[in-house]
């Protein structure tokens, strides 16, 4: 089976929702707990490390898990390691230094070599950085969805669009609220239970007991936040301008690491999310196009689970599978 036919069966199953292949089982990595996937038979063609999103769930939420067995089901061995910041929703820049570990220890592991990477949204920003330092030589390939180059794109993006993402919305103030103090705390509490309820899904929600235990002041500066488009544009001019917020920016940003990086790189991003704007794989494309194989793919496929059905359909699917046929070239090219 040629790279097209197997990243179709990927593509194919991903769609599906697929979670049917693979032998998993539960490993640590540098004393971190990982979910294995094995191929269920026959020769492992080689090894991905996947990066989970930022979710509750961890390694463990159903898209991560479906991303793997697909994978799997083509050959390749999936290593799914757990990142405590990223499950509790933190912004943590110290999580690249993790990530750096496991790249490094995977490619040194049975004479493995460089390994391929694939990762969403914010956990693929942090794994480009990852892959642009002292790990750079332990990845072969990355496949990432969705990724930001400026996180203060981002969150201007997050503040001003009418359409925004309300789980983004509230991770970026769960995180870069800005001030200190019971007060500020509170809030935090409230964004973070609110952005619990988002992505889990959770029912009953735990956003309305939390505001209910908290005073009617604090109660009122939640809700205006929320429904003042003034006050809201005043937040977010605090954030952007915090010393904190812009030091993790600086950390965190890939643009200003893309000449460090070696490995190739395939980019697919929706055309239409309305948490990461389409426009920053573009970005991201530009400034790597010169210096590594890249590929960017921008389609209206996987904006947040909105499929568009219609007579361009089977063209849209043939450039997501061209770019995961293009990743897979790269994983199982010989050095």
């Amino acid at each position: 089976m040629g790279n097209y036919s197997r990243a179709l069966n990927i593509v194919f199953r991903m769609f599906m929702a697929s979670r049917s292949a693979g032998k998993h089982s539960r490993i640590t990595l540098n004393g971190r707990p990982v979910v294995r996937v094995l191929p269920d038979r026959g020769r492992v063609r080689g090894t991905l490390m996947a990066i989970h999103g930022m979710t509750a769930r961890g390694n463990v939420d159903p898209r991560i898990q479906v991303l793997a067995s697909a994978f799997a089901a083509n050959g390749y061995e999936v290593i799914l390691p757990l990142y405590r910041d990223i499950q509790q929703l933190t912004i943590n820049p110290d999580v690249i230094g993790d990530m750096e570990e496991d790249l490094l220890s995977l490619a040194a592991l049975e004479g493995r070599g460089p390994v391929g990477m694939f990762s969403a949204s914010f956990s693929a920003s942090l794994g480009m950085v990852a892959a642009s330092g002292r790990a750079k030589n332990a990845v072969k390939s990355m496949l990432l969805v969705g990724p930001f180059g400026h996180v203060m794109s981002v969150v201007e993006h997050l503040f001003d669009a009418e359409d925004r993402d309300p789980y983004g919305f509230y991770v970026v103030l769960r995180n870069f609220l800005p001030g200190k103090g019971k007060k500020v705390e509170s809030l935090r509490h409230c964004f973070t239970e609110a952005a619990l309820d988002n992505g889990l899904a959770r029912k009953p929600g735990q956003l309305a007991p939390a505001l209910a235990q908290i005073s009617p002041s604090v109660r009122e500066e939640f809700y205006r936040i929320l429904h003042n488009t003034e006050y809201r544009r005043h937040i977010k001019d605090r954030i952007m301008n915090d010393s904190r917020v812009k030091k993790i920016a600086g950390r965190i940003d890939v643009i200003q690491h893309c000449p460090d990086i070696v490995s190739s790189v395939t980019l697919i991003h929706g055309d239409r999310d309305n948490v990461i704007p389409p426009g920053e794989s573009r970005l991201l494309f530009d400034y790597l196009r010169d210096n590594v194989p890249a590929r960017v793919c921008l389609t209206p496929l996987i904006s947040h689970g909105t499929v568009q059905y219609g007579l361009k359909i089977p063209l849209q699917v043939h450039q997501v599978v061209s770019a995961v046929s293009f990743f897979l070239k790269q994983t199982d090219a010989r050095p």
